[in-house]
């Protein structure tokens, strides 16, 4: 297999990702916890204890509607740093029902890389349910971006419609977004355009080439460097 690199120049080299198939990925295990805010200040603490301040936000939050992106990069962030994958699986107080799971890693602490990356998987973020742990993770993140598939418009559009919610909701706590996504995807977006929130908070950006992990990671990067 060929070793993809980023190839994206800064004024500090960013972190490249090199895809070693023999190299197996460490995982610290899976954290279950019930959407409380006793539960989440516990999640925040987690993260504080070799993180930055909480109101510090260096994080770097992912979704990927398709998972045809997102997967990958949190694959080879493990085995470039050799970092764990950690799981936390939030669980609402209602049946212990599962609100989402977050897929996350701690990078190398240089300057110019998010503290930890985290890639978020739910079929659905109810806006008009308050979740405490998504609400740290949102305090804690510094960009969101969506990896928008054109091959699957429908699922895209359904998730950047559960984004403009959150945007709304979330209002001055939310972080700005970043949305990978062909021009179908940025249409819907201009039929949202009445939200002055969402149009301040959103850039669009062409989407990476498909199973391309170090150019969707090139992108990602691009995005965070933009909002430093």
């Amino acid at each position: 297999m060929s070793t993809p690199y980023l190839v994206e120049r800064t004024d500090r080299p960013p972190l490249s990702l090199r895809i070693v198939p023999d190299l197996p990925v460490r995982h610290a295990g899976t954290l279950e916890l019930v959407d409380s805010e006793f539960m989440a200040t516990a999640l925040d603490s987690r993260w504080q204890s070799a993180g930055p301040l909480p109101d510090d936000r260096q994080d770097l939050l992912l979704l990927d509607p398709a998972l045809r992106w997102a997967p990958s990069i949190m694959q080879a962030l493990a085995e470039t740093t050799g970092a764990p994958l950690a799981r936390v699986r939030v669980l609402s107080p209602v049946a212990l029902r599962e609100v989402a799971v977050i897929d996350e890693i701690r990078l190398p602490r240089e300057d110019g890389l998010p503290c930890i990356v985290r890639h978020l998987h739910t079929r659905r973020l109810d806006p008009d349910r308050h979740s405490p742990a998504m609400t740290r993770v949102w305090r804690r993140t510094r960009l969101a971006v969506m990896l928008a598939d054109a091959q699957q418009d429908a699922e895209a559009t359904r998730w950047l419609l559960m984004v403009a919610a959150q945007v709304r909701r979330l209002g001055d706590e939310g972080p700005p977004w970043t949305i990978l996504g062909p021009s179908s995807v940025r249409d819907v977006a201009s039929h949202l355009a009445d939200s002055p929130e969402w149009m301040q908070r959103l850039r669009f950006e062409p989407p990476p080439a498909r199973h391309s992990v170090s150019e969707a990671w090139n992108a990602v990067f691009k995005a965070w460097q933009q909002t430093r």
